[in-house]
């Protein structure tokens, strides 16, 4: 088999902040909640570091702006560095000036912190929309990744099919000079399998998920896995008056997460055809050689 590519893409943003939470945790309570996204992310960085192994951190402009030398730890270690928003908003639900503001501010504050542009944007929730992508392509981002093409969650968005200008090895390139690297899924004629990783990996037996991920491999030649550090953090405060869909969701076998993605990443490490590349080398890798 002819080399592979392996993507992890980390979410930063901390337990409070993610959707399901949102209601116990409004943005106004944030500062006053317990902060551990940054023992998490050393945590990681350690892992990644063992295994020589580079990544791509979307980054949430809120935590960059409250933790920027933790930023500036995540470059130095080699990896690359994306937005994903400063708020953590749904992007379908803002539009016009309050979008740009959202993903210029969080654009520039990465740079700032950084000194390298940054040039992947992953929108929380995978909400992406039509009016998503013309913004960063008018604020000077290179790609999205976003689009995840499991429908049974209707938070995710969707992309214009009309607006794809072709498609190469499972990149979209879109009319606009934009490039949309999907989340990986296993898509059969009938149903769509959710094998990106997240809630997902925590839930499939680990090696069901190998499986699945081997064969995207094989069928494509690269794979897309996203998380987020407080699916490594079983002691994070615990939120008891979430519905049983979003306790499940967030809390199911975080004690495990850590060890799993240990010996994933240990599993595809000892194949010689994978590389575990950023976001940016996967785009540089298939249009430009």
């Amino acid at each position: 088999m002819d080399n592979t590519s392996f993507l992890i893409t980390v979410d930063v943003e901390d337990w409070f902040q993610v959707e399901n939470l949102r209601t116990a945790c409004p943005i106004s309570s944030w500062d006053n909640m317990e902060f551990r996204v940054e023992s998490n992310i050393n945590r990681l960085l350690a892992l990644f570091d063992s295994l020589n192994i580079k990544a791509t951190f979307f980054v949430l402009g809120w935590i960059a702006k409250k933790f920027p030398n933790l930023i500036k730890k995540i470059h130095y270690h080699g990896h690359e560095i994306a937005s994903h928003g400063f708020w953590h908003t749904i992007c379908s639900k803002i539009q016009g000036d309050q979008l740009v503001e959202e993903l210029d501010n969080s654009k520039k504050l990465l740079e700032d912190i950084t000194g390298t542009k940054v040039l992947g944007f992953r929108a929380p929730n995978f909400s992406v929309t039509k009016s998503l992508i013309q913004c960063l392509q008018r604020l000077g981002y290179k790609y999205d990744s976003s689009y995840n093409s499991f429908k049974l969650n209707p938070r995710y968005g969707s992309l214009d099919r009309d607006e794809i200008k072709r498609e190469l090895n499972g990149i979209l390139e879109l009319d606009i000079g934009l490039y949309e690297i999907p989340i990986s899924n296993l898509e059969t004629k009938y149903i769509v399998f959710p094998v990106g990783g997240g809630a997902y990996f925590r839930i499939y037996p680990l090696f069901l998920f190998q499986l699945l991920v081997k064969y995207i491999l094989k069928q494509k030649g690269w794979y897309l896995f996203y998380m987020h550090p407080w699916e490594i953090d079983p002691g994070q405060p615990k939120i008891k008056s979430l519905s049983f869909n979003h306790s499940f969701r967030h809390y199911f076998n975080l004690h495990k997460t850590f060890q799993r993605l240990k010996k994933m990443c240990n599993y595809f490490k000892s194949k010689k055809n994978v590389q575990f590349i950023s976001c940016s080398d996967l785009l540089n890798k298939q249009l430009f050689n």
